[in-house]
């Protein structure tokens, strides 16, 4: 049989802030994910199948 493989990873990431204006204040923040799947394998019929993404 043929080898199978399979990976899933990913990343988040984070800024938040504060500004300060007296007695008020502001806050606002910046966040970004991402992950990325990889896997592959042969059917019955010996076809590769294969699948790369990344999503950002």
């Amino acid at each position: 049989m043929a080898p199978r493989s399979s990976q899933i990873s990913g990343f988040n990431a984070r800024l938040n802030l504060k500004y300060f204006m007296g007695d008020n204040k502001a806050l606002y923040g910046v966040e970004v994910l991402g992950f990325r799947t990889d896997f592959s394998f042969f059917n019955e019929q010996v076809a590769n199948t294969s699948n790369n993404r990344t999503h950002q």
